[in-house]
């Protein structure tokens, strides 16, 4: 945790959005005292929030300003895991707790994980058999409810979820492929849109490749945010030139529009984006795999290649 303000003020605001949310929910001021108590708060502290409370109310209406601030919650066997989403969501501005960086020696443990509970905004829990039988995992869960958190199940295998989080939407490993889209969306809001278009791929895009290795074509492709491709292409104006203009039946043939369908996926640790398509023209099938490398920095046209050698060239429509 870190920023302009010290830790301590920033765990009285997270406390005061936590004692707003316990309110709305219908919570009593004893019940909430209770609650405040369970994580090591001081009775001191709980006055000087009572206090506060008005002040924070009157200037916020309950909402915390900055950034959102996230508790990564997980099984030392999935820590790996848990490090790398850490990367993903700080280089999109969110702020985390992991316990490897912020617990430091000779500190008891439950209680820096307290005040990472309370200081947070949301809790990923990353579930798995190890996450399922670890005593910690089990313990920071029952807190965060207790707490009034809200919690994002991030599913790393087919353990199925804990009866109270059933109804949760969850995200699991395949969103990986496809830019993190919706653990972004699940912590940023659903509002959220990348900074760079290219950064998140589904959407509609125009792309530019040979055709059964004998002309070029254009595809008119969407990239749905499931992994899926639909869309259509046509052989570029010009293809077979004269030939087709002496002969209607082909013309007309090379006129029309054909089907695409596939699938897509981004592989964002070697930054690849990968196109598995098949095309349906002339009464051939033409499947290609295209691997295109991109950073999310390019601006207009991503250029790849199909395993065939072809060239391919790719531009976001919208």
């Amino acid at each position: 945790m870190s920023g302009s303000m010290s830790a301590t003020t920033e765990v009285l605001l997270s406390a005061m959005q936590m004692v707003v949310a316990m309110q709305r929910a219908g919570l009593s001021d004893e019940e909430i005292e209770v609650r405040l108590r369970e994580v090591n708060m001081s009775k001191e502290g709980i006055a000087g929030l009572w206090e506060s409370l008005p002040t924070y109310l009157k200037k916020t209406g309950g909402r915390m300003a900055g950034p959102p601030k996230v508790f990564l919650s997980h099984s030392h066997v999935d820590r790996k895991t848990a490090a790398y989403i850490q990367k993903i969501l700080e280089k999109n501005g969110v702020r985390t707790f992991l316990d490897q960086h912020q617990v430091v020696a000779g500190q008891e443990l439950k209680e820096r994980l307290d005040l990472g509970l309370v200081w947070c905004d949301k809790l990923i829990l990353f579930w798995s058999t190890h996450a399922s039988d670890s005593e910690f995992v089990q313990w920071e869960l029952k807190r965060t409810q207790r707490l009034m958190k809200d919690i994002v199940p991030y599913v790393l295998d087919g353990t199925p979820l804990p009866w109270q989080l059933e109804g949760l939407v969850f995200v699991d490993r395949s969103d990986q492929e496809h830019g993190h889209a919706e653990l972004l969306r699940a912590v940023l809001g659903r509002e959220w849109k990348p900074q760079d278009r290219a950064a998140l791929f589904p959407g509609h895009w125009h792309a530019e490749c040979n055709v059964l290795g004998f002309g070029e074509a254009e595809y008119e492709l969407e990239l749905r945010a499931n992994g899926q491709i639909v869309g259509n292409g046509g052989v570029k104006p010009g293809f077979m030139g004269g030939f087709a203009a002496q002969d209607p039946v082909l013309a007309q043939a090379l006129s029309m529009r054909f089907p695409i369908t596939g699938t897509w996926s981004y592989d964002d640790r070697e930054e690849i984006l990968k196109l598995d398509t098949t095309s349906t023209f002339m009464n051939q099938s033409n499947h290609e795999v295209v691997t295109i490398h991109t950073t999310g920095q390019e601006a207009g046209w991503l250029v790849g290649q199909s395993l065939s050698g072809m060239p391919w060239r790719l531009q976001r429509v919208r």
